[in-house]
């Protein structure tokens, strides 16, 4: 590529957005590939995958490990803002220090001159915000297979004195087993006092998933993060956010106006137990909330029970599936036998119909020397119409038998 006056050019991204800009602030390299759009050191940046308030997470494929990996970076118009490049840095660190399966790892973290960036794996299966159809609830077993794994990041990130402070569908990863907690960078810590100012405390955050003190401006403990759970379960249930309005502002005052409406009148279908625990997470009042994340948990693992019809739903698969066909199949072989041997029927049929105390056992004389056992019934003012079996002993050797002599004809 060359300018009007024949001097060339460095090459551009074909992306004339955000991609463009990073690199004309030397964040990214001009791609080196064809078909990507930059290139950051072994990196090769080959789509945006989303962007934040303060950052833009980017599909890369990592050139030595020859896997996709996700980078995220600072948005170029905040680059020369210390404040936000510390957030950054400070969300890298909590990700690397909290190692649990329900909250996404740190692979690498770059605190470059250009701009600092760091690494995650890539989920193919996107965000909780994707699958949510508005106006539509998600399955129950689907609800609490999702809900139970961020319920576990929590508390495993409140135990280790992290609150999020922005949980959102946005920000839940969906995986094979269930989901994973992304982007802490509004997370600040429960016991370091240095990291909370609370005389310059701001309303942050997403106001749809806010609690009202949050909404407010107060600064709440880990029970903010047990609001915007209970808020994310009320989507999952009904399709709908709790609070909705043309401006954050809108939404704001409706989060510090009064509750959302019920699940139940949104969705009159919603599982009632999913829902209890919704509401009492999104309990206005600090008291009337969960304590814990881990008490969330204990009532959650209630719904697995074998009692529970979330449960049932969940675990019906291949071992039931396969019982009811066995039973099928076991009737059908003994209705096929039953017709091939009608007379063994009739037989068991009598045996039942006639128990041995309603019967006698008498002999009856036969022209030969083989005796001949019948069963017929005692003498009843109803005789009953059916026909008595009757049961041969084995013939014996038979003896010799004198003729019996001509008469005489005169």
């Amino acid at each position: 590529m060359s300018t009007p006056d024949n001097k060339p050019t460095q090459p551009v991204s074909a992306f004339a957005g955000p991609i463009a800009e990073l690199i004309g602030q030397g964040m990214l390299s001009p791609p080196t590939h064809l078909g990507t759009l930059a290139a950051v050191d072994r990196f090769d940046v080959l789509r945006i995958l989303g962007a934040g308030g303060m950052g833009i997470v980017l599909l890369a494929r990592d050139t030595e490990a020859n896997r996709d990996v996700a980078i995220k970076m600072i948005r170029p118009d905040l680059l020369s803002n210390p404040e936000i490049v510390r957030r950054f840095i400070k969300e890298a660190g909590h990700l690397h220090r909290l190692q649990h399966d329900s909250i996404i790892p740190v692979l690498e973290l770059s605190d470059r001159p250009q701009g600092p960036y760091f690494i995650t794996p890539y989920f193919e299966c996107g965000s909780l915000a994707a699958l949510i159809q508005p106006s539509q609830s998600m399955k129950p077993e689907a609800i609490l297979s999702i809900a139970t794994s961020v319920a576990r990041g929590l508390h495993y990130a409140h135990q280790h004195g992290i609150i999020h402070r922005d949980l959102k569908p946005a920000n839940v990863l969906l995986t094979a087993g269930g989901a994973c907690l992304s982007d802490f960078g509004l997370a600040r810590t429960v016991f370091n006092e240095t990291v909370v100012d609370a005389a310059n405390q701001r309303c942050e955050g997403t106001p749809a998933y806010m609690s009202p003190g949050v909404a407010a401006g107060d600064a709440e403990d880990t029970r903010c993060d047990i609001y915007a759970f209970g808020a994310l379960l009320y989507e999952m249930l009904t399709g709908q956010p709790p609070y909705r309005g043309s401006s954050l502002q809108d939404i704001r005052q409706q989060v510090l106006a009064g509750p959302p409406p019920s699940c139940s009148s949104v969705n009159p279908n919603a599982d009632r137990r999913l829902t209890a625990i919704a509401e009492k997470a999104m309990a206005r009042k600090l008291r009337d909330r969960y304590a814990t994340m881990g008490d969330v948990l204990e009532d959650m693992e209630k719904l697995k029970g074998p009692d529970s019809r979330v449960a049932r739903t969940a675990h019906l698969g291949l071992f039931e599936l396969s019982w009811i066909v066995g039973m099928i199949v076991a009737i059908l072989i003994g209705v096929r036998a039953a017709s091939r041997f009608p007379q063994l029927l009739e037989v068991d049929l009598l045996g039942v119909r006639h128990p041995p105390a309603l019967v006698q056992t008498v002999a009856v004389p036969a022209p030969s020397s083989i005796t001949v056992v019948a069963q017929v019934p005692n003498p009843s003012p109803t005789p009953h119409p059916t026909t008595a079996p009757v049961i041969a002993s084995p013939p014996s050797k038979p003896s010799a038998v004198t003729p019996a002599p001509t008469p005489m004809v005169t």
